[in-house]
């Protein structure tokens, strides 16, 4: 028994030893086979003279062949009202595995110094140590009553994870302990999140590491107060030619203060009596303008036409001619309880509808969502931008516009905003906008499809009763619905079909066979597009408070950049 037990000991101790190990090993093999930085070693010595000498110690991983690492020093810096400075980098130089015989670049790219370092012929994987030195004039921040260095250690647009960074700040200077006072942050930027700590304060020297992973796009920042007095004061450079170029802005805005609001009214009365002169609107118009190849637009498109913007009435008027098509049907529980159920149909849409398709459902909902949870929808509000970018574009192609409307809008849009920031009055910022969208010129086409696209509005919202006779004989009440959602008229429309024995649409399932229900229907819909919207905008928002030191972040203060391989 003694040498069978034995044998099955040695077994279950090597199976126990086999498991152990793999859950031990696994995780580091798995962490080895990303590419990412190992250790981010940055050593500060701040000179009597003011000048901060800098030594960065980077621990790079290549999980796949690659050529080397860049590292983009940013040379410029922001005061608490927004002024630029610009740091003077000098005295560049680079190690690799201690080799000072190392192939590297150093270009200016925009507000960085791109350090690219290796060989465009040779590509290298593992582990690799790069070392790069520089100087900083004007790195210090200088307070009534105390001297500061706030630096991003790491810069926070790196590519790839930071396992550890750390950051070492000695003084010339003789400090006491007492002098030096320390504060730390880590995450992306104007992020107050703490998660590092100071290891040592051996005088004269702070250092401060992550207690965490760094991920992509996450920085170390760091503050140090000392003594006012002990380092000479020398200042960052103001960037000549940013003031240069706000003074520039400042009188071009006074210009603007004088002569945009008339050009706008110039050019909206312009657009206006061209309109008006070329337009042919009639009462009873009963189809949807034609494109060129003579297919009818979408609601959206005559929406579009019509009032030269895209609103949340359009998504309401696409799914409902989505379910027209057969792509999907809507089931109603009550106004508020609405299943939108997709079928299997897989006809070309247009771009935009497809859009709105794949943003109403994914591929793990099988097939239905609820009203409800299309208003925390973020994938719906990312399609919904999509999708007004294809109805522009298709319209664009369509030659209605004498300019690109969109490329139009945000020229409109940019030129409110200067003239809002220029002269800080909001009315007049107001006032150019509205005059100037809508004086986005058009063609004869243009005007052409604007006329039919009024006609037809005005048709489907009227009360004139002799029209009553054309509308139940033509029997298109479920043909011209959409249009009436897209124009915003819908509740005049179904009210029109109210006493009229017509059946409900074949695409809607539901207890609530009342036809004003429809109109009900089709303001939830639009109401839970719009929270969609506004809960994916509001969901990236972000808070930050004053922590004493400079009302300090994550990203703030000197420094910073990022990196990555090539």
């Amino acid at each position: 028994m003694i040498p069978i037990f034995n044998k099955f000991g040695r077994l279950l101790l090597f199976t126990v030893f086999v498991g152990v190990s793999f859950y031990v090993i696994t995780p580091v093999t798995f962490a080895q086979s990303q590419e990412q930085v190992l250790n981010f070693n940055a050593k500060y010595f701040v000179k009597e003279t003011g000048v901060v000498s800098i030594e960065e110690i980077i621990d790079y991983h290549f999980a796949t062949p690659r050529h080397g690492i860049f590292r983009n020093i940013l040379y410029e810096k922001k005061n608490d009202t927004g002024a630029r400075y610009l740091l003077d980098i000098k005295n560049i130089s680079v190690k690799m595995d201690s080799n000072t015989d190392v192939p590297y670049t150093i270009e200016k790219a925009g507000k960085y110094y791109q350090v690219k370092i290796g060989d465009a012929n040779i590509t290298i994987t593992g582990n690799h140590q790069y070392i790069i030195s520089y100087d900083v004039y004007g790195a210090l921040t200088y307070f009534k009553d105390h001297d500061e260095f706030y630096w991003n250690v790491s810069g926070n647009e790196w590519e790839v994870p930071i396992s550890m960074a750390t950051a070492s700040v000695a003084f010339e200077p003789y400090m006491e302990e007492r002098d030096l006072k320390s504060i730390c942050y880590t995450g992306t930027q104007g992020s107050t999140a703490q998660n590092c700590q100071s290891i040592t304060t051996k005088t004269p020297t702070v250092t401060i590491q992550t207690v965490s992973q760094l991920n992509p796009s996450e920085g170390l920042t760091i503050a140090i107060s000392f003594p006012k007095g002990k380092v000479a004061q020398l200042e960052p450079h103001k960037d000549i030619w940013g003031m240069i170029i706000t003074i520039v802005l400042m009188i071009a805005g006074a210009i603007w203060y004088v002569f945009l609001p008339f050009y706008a009214f110039y050019l909206y009365l312009k657009e206006k009596n061209n309109v008006k002169n070329k337009q042919r609107i009639v009462a009873a118009w009963f189809d949807p303008p034609k494109k060129l190849n003579g297919e009818s637009f979408s609601p959206a498109e005559t929406g579009y036409i019509q009032s030269k913007n895209i609103n949340n009435k359009f998504i309401t008027a696409t799914i409902i001619q989505l379910a027209q098509k057969g792509f999907l049907k809507i089931k109603v529980e009550s106004k508020n309880d609405i299943t939108f159920i997709k079928t299997e149909k897989t006809d070309t849409l247009a771009s935009f509808e497809q859009d709105l398709l794949d943003g109403l459902f994914s591929k793990t909902d099988g097939g239905e969502i609820k009203l409800k949870d299309l208003k925390t929808s973020t994938k719906l509000a990312k399609q919904v931008a999509q999708f007004k970018d294809h109805v522009s574009k298709s319209i664009k192609a369509e030659k209605l516009f004498k300019y690109d409307p969109m490329t139009y809008s945000g020229v409109v849009i940019t030129l409110g905003l200067l003239v809002l920031f220029l002269t800080g009055n909001f009315l007049l910022g107001l006032i150019c906008l509205v005059f100037l969208r809508t004086a986005a010129p058009r063609t004869d086409l243009g005007i052409e499809k604007y006329s039919e696209a009024v006609s037809l509005k005005n048709f489907l919202e009227s009360q004139d009763a002799q029209l009553d006779f054309q509308a139940e004989k033509q029997m298109f009440f479920e043909k011209l619905l959409p249009y009436a959602t897209a124009f915003g008229v819908e509740d005049v429309w179904i009210k029109r079909f109210g006493n009229l024995d017509i059946r409900m649409p074949d695409w809607y399932e539901g207890d609530m066979t009342n036809f004003y229900a429809l109109s009900a229907i089709n303001h939830s819909i639009a109401s839970a597009v719009g929270s969609s919207v506004s809960y994916a905008s509001g969901s990236h928002s972000s808070s930050g408070f004053s922590s004493g030191f400079s009302g300090g972040s994550s990203g703030g203060g000197g420094g910073g950049g990022g990196g990555g391989s090539w």
